[in-house]
């Protein structure tokens, strides 16, 4: 039998337990322990603070910013500095400054927390248009979720460390002032020091800060432009009164010469103010102006044309009273993988062993690595194949500035050098010991020329004895008529400059392949003024994109021609 005070007793027990358990579990768990509620996640106030200086500290100025969520403004202090205080914000976020003058300069804030520093000014310009590979202000106003995503601390910072290279390499090295979006900035900083460093030599040079942005914007290569320009740093460094596109600084000098045991290549120093070319060795010379981006050493008898792209067309004495064809232009360093894609060639070699000197052309392909991994060899300019095995071919950088070409075949070690133009387009030279010489430019179709396009140019003309026997020669044509459909134009191509008498011609876009231009032969053409008819000669012509030159293969005269478009 049950006892009844026992059963209740084991009743009030078991309630007393189970209100006990439940009381706990309200509480989080036993022994007075609570369970840390999480912070709040998403958008919460951002700060982001730094100073605005362009020449002096931009006070009372209009601040911007446009983040990966949030939109925020503020009014610059007297000294330039500002806070933004975004409600419901997230980084990264771009940020603008109105000037006096109405322009706007631009800059980046990184990171993941609540707040962040981003300067104003116009180094952090370059850096924006160096990241967007564009315009600082369509970046600006484009602003969304797929520009945030890629806006990283490590994209930011390779923006940085590529602009302090290009200002590095036209002699201004910015490290000791720091980072441009982060360091102390302000009147009397190495930061502002810098900039005022660099402001001067810009108009010292006839450039300006939007001129240095376009060019490294345009050096990322994502999107280069055919219209020729100078790089960033050749911007940095005094001009010749008579050309804008002729800089001082470091250059290489490529000589069309054989019988030499190596490559006839070395590196000069120019001066663009006094017009006077050095090197350690055999001293160098003065040159003279004949017009504009047009130039000529009396002594020697040499001459130079000079295009837009600071790269020199030249007929020099290099070793003797003989004069060669030459290439001249700024110095430059890349890496293997800046070469890697698909490349068309034209120029002069023999394609036997001891056999003549010819013209070639060549389609190939580089790795990132350096190494051929495609080559259509075209040795009479239209018919093309592809050797069986593939010859194993890789470049190498050479200490002393661009590459050897080294084939494992034989011990042949010609040069390869690479010139980027500020518009991003790359071009490359060969060069070899026996004279060969080629010029490369990345395989794209060639477009059709606008209607009514008038273009000058300046031609040096290259022999199969790789000499150049004839002054630099001045050319003209107007296209007279464009039929997209069949992918040709016809121009009108001066042959008598006293009277103007012009002869027609037709030339073919992409033919015999994509990139190259076609001038179709006719053996009798009337002249504009009807007193007679023209031969036209075919040839093979290269534009290369970019350069403000064009390699032409004349068949008929087994000639290399380099036309240049003067710069100014």
């Amino acid at each position: 039998m049950n006892d009844p005070m026992t059963s209740g007793l084991r009743a009030s027990i078991l309630c007393c337990a189970a209100l006990a358990a439940l009381a706990l579990s309200g509480c989080g768990g036993g022994g007075g322990a609570k369970t840390d509620t999480p912070p709040p996640s998403g958008p919460r106030t951002l700060a982001v603070s730094g100073a605005a200086y362009a020449g002096a500290a931009l006070a009372n100025a209009a601040v911007e910013s446009k983040c990966a969520s949030g939109v925020g403004s503020a009014t610059t202090a007297a000294n330039g500095s500002y806070t933004l205080a975004i409600p419901q914000a997230q980084l990264p976020c771009v940020l603008r400054v109105k000037q006096s003058d109405g322009s706007w300069l631009y800059s980046l804030a990184t990171g993941s927390g609540d707040s962040a520093t981003a300067n104003l000014s116009p180094l952090t310009l370059l850096v924006v248009a160096r990241h967007a590979g564009g315009a600082a202000a369509g970046y600006y106003d484009g602003f969304g979720a797929s520009a945030a995503g890629a806006l990283t601390p490590a994209a930011a910072q390779a923006a940085t460390a590529a602009v302090a290279l290009a200002l590095k390499d036209g002699g201004f090295d910015p490290a000791p002032a720091g980072d441009p979006l982060t360091a102390s900035l302000g009147a009397g900083t190495a930061q502002a020091q810098f900039i005022d460093t660099l402001g001067a030599a810009l108009k010292t040079s006839q450039s300006s800060w939007p001129d240095l942005a376009t060019a490294l914007a345009a050096s990322q290569g994502t999107a280069p432009s055919a219209t020729p320009s100078l790089p960033a740093a050749a911007l940095l460094q005094p001009a010749a009164a008579n050309c804008a596109s002729l800089r001082s600084g470091k250059a290489r000098l490529v000589v069309n010469e054989p019988g030499t045991t190596q490559p006839s290549t070395k590196t000069v120093t120019l001066d663009a103010t006094t017009l006077t070319v050095t090197d350690g060795k055999d001293g160098g010379g003065t040159l003279q102006a004949q017009g504009v981006c047009r130039l000529t050493n009396p002594a020697s008898g040499a001459e130079f044309v000079v295009t837009s792209a600071g790269l020199a067309v030249a007929r020099i004495s290099s070793n003797g009273p003989v004069l060669r064809g030459a290439l001249l232009f700024p110095e430059q360093t890349h890496a293997l993988a800046a070469l890697a894609g698909d490349w068309n060639l034209l120029g002069f070699d023999r394609v036997i062993d001891g056999g003549p000197v010819q013209l070639v052309s060549q389609t190939f392909s580089l790795d990132a690595s350096g190494k051929l991994t495609a080559l259509s060899q075209c040795n009479d300019l239209r018919n093309c194949s592809s050797p069986s095995p593939l010859p194993s071919v890789s470049l190498v950088a050479n200490p002393a500035g661009g590459f050897d070409i080294v084939n494992a075949a034989n011990s042949d070690r010609d040069r390869l050098f690479a010139y980027r133009a500020g518009g991003g387009e790359l071009m490359l030279v060969t060069l070899s010991a026996s004279g060969h010489i080629g010029l490369a430019t990345r395989k794209q179709v060639v477009p059709l020329p606008e209607l009514g396009l008038v273009q000058d140019n300046v031609t040096l003309t290259l022999t199969d004895k790789y000499v150049a026997p004839l002054p630099l020669d001045l050319s003209r044509n107007t296209v007279a008529s464009v039929d997209s459909a069949a992918g040709s134009y016809v121009r009108n191509n001066v042959v008598n400059f006293s009277t103007g008498v012009t002869r027609p011609e037709t030339l073919q876009i992409n033919q015999p392949r994509p990139g190259l231009v076609y001038r179709v032969p006719a053996g009798s053409v009337p002249l504009s003024d009807g007193s007679g008819n023209s031969t036209v000669r075919e040839f093979y012509s290269l534009p290369l994109r970019g350069m403000g030159l064009s390699v032409v293969a004349l068949t008929s005269s087994n000639q290399l021609l380099l036309s240049a478009r003067a710069g100014n």
